[in-house]
């Protein structure tokens, strides 16, 4: 936590607010430049403006703090946008009943370090499929699996019954963005840098070839229904492709069955990425006016296989106003849940782990296990006899197979 962070947790005790720009925010065409200043626990002081990466942090502290403290002291609303925004605003903070964990951390093998990698591989498996295509002249590509770490990955794909591999730097930043680097495919040296940004029901992968000028993307985007791959040489557009994979009635099934045991809602917009992935959006209106707006951003991925199913769900609350010119996230949920099969002696049973986190608070995680008769293959909707939560912490994975195996009472 920078300084800036640590101050704007401490805002409390309001005495007065700001809220300014250099421009009229109502004329069409200004050059808006918004800012606001809070005056707080008698002397303290502080200001941001809108390009500052903390003012939406800033803004909804200053706007919880205000709701919460208006009916109970004094609070000077200085100017008429400033008693537009905070004094007139029909904006509430959001309230919702918060969901906790029984333990702060994961069961390590749920949580490995290449986590994201694992999400971000059917999104380079595209990307690559098609660098060789354009590269190599190949008309069929199949990319079977990319493995490694410590940055250090193969790609190993086929050219019909030809095994072939390629060498591959993945590496992560702390905001979970993907930064990867080709070198070479077979005899050809390629100098490829990308990078791929997720945020719940969109990707984003642009990659570039510095030494011919050679310029890539690829997008999915749920809301909007797109996939587009692009490739650019010299500004000239020579690739361009908007196929998709068909959503099937089966598909959606599967994933109605998975979002029911989460409890989860299930957003409209569905993209399939391949067989075993697709992203998942929506977005809600909580309120509307003529001045402003209450919504929330619904992202959602789900990975399938046959021993293991992972669901990364992203509610970000956010508010609107004056026709898009103040943008703020207010709250940012998440869940990341994996249904695992594990082995036990003897039988089976599918353990799932929950991890719950919001922007301002530390993940909390919580465990849940499906008791079956015989093996099943995730990929289709499964029958359990017996499911319950677990009343534990299960640090291992040794831990949580020596829980399941204890006799249960009930169902819960």
């Amino acid at each position: 936590m920078d300084l800036k962070e640590v101050q704007i947790s401490e805002i409390k005790n309001l005495n007065l607010i700001y809220v300014f720009t250099t421009d009229s925010i109502f004329k069409k065409g200004s050059n808006k430049y918004v800012g606001a200043k809070v005056v707080f626990e008698k002397n303290k002081m502080l200001s941001l403006d809108y390009q500052d990466k903390h003012f939406e942090k800033f803004i909804k502290r200053v706007l919880d703090r205000y709701h919460k403290e208006k009916d109970k002291r004094k609070i000077i609303l200085l100017g008429e946008l400033t008693k537009k925004l905070i004094g007139d605003s029909s904006f509430a903070v959001l309230e919702k009943v918060e969901k906790k964990g029984t333990q702060t951390e994961g069961i390590p093998s749920f949580n490995t370090s290449n986590l994201n990698v694992k999400k971000a591989a059917p999104f380079l498996k595209d990307v690559i499929t098609t660098l060789l295509m354009v590269y190599k002249n190949y008309e069929v590509v199949t990319i079977d699996k990319i493995d490694g770490f410590n940055k250090k990955y193969m790609v190993e794909y086929s050219i019909g019954s030809v095994k072939k591999m390629l060498p591959m730097i993945i590496s992560q930043r702390e905001n979970g963005i993907i930064d990867f680097k080709i070198n070479r495919i077979d005899d050809i040296s390629m100098p490829i840098a990308g990078t791929l940004k997720s945020d719940g029901g969109k990707v984003e992968v642009k990659w570039r070839n510095d030494s011919e000028e050679l310029e890539g993307t690829l997008l999915y985007d749920a809301q909007n229904d797109v996939v587009e791959r692009k490739i650019t040489s010299n500004g000239q557009t020579i690739v361009y492709d908007e196929n998709k994979d068909t959503l099937l009635e089966e598909d959606a099934s599967l994933i109605k069955f998975y979002f029911d045991l989460c409890e989860l809602p299930i957003p409209s917009h569905i993209i399939k990425v391949n067989d075993t992935t697709f992203l998942l959006s929506d977005e809600n209106n909580l309120n509307d006016d003529e001045e402003e707006i209450l919504y929330n951003n619904i992202g959602a991925q789900i990975n399938i296989s046959k021993d293991e199913v992972r669901i990364s769900y992203r509610i970000k609350n956010c508010f609107s106003k004056y026709n898009n010119q103040i943008n703020t996230v207010l709250e940012e949920e998440s869940e990341e849940i994996t249904f695992r099969k594990v082995g036990l002696e003897p039988g089976q049973a599918i353990l799932v782990e929950v991890k719950t986190g919001t922007t301002d608070k530390e993940p909390s995680y919580n465990h849940r296990v499906y008791e079956i008769d015989s093996d099943v293959d995730l990929t289709r909707p499964f029958e359990f006899t017996k499911t319950y939560h677990v009343n534990e912490e299960l640090k291992t994975l040794e831990k949580a197979k020596q829980y399941i195996k204890k006799p249960k009472r009930g169902n819960k």
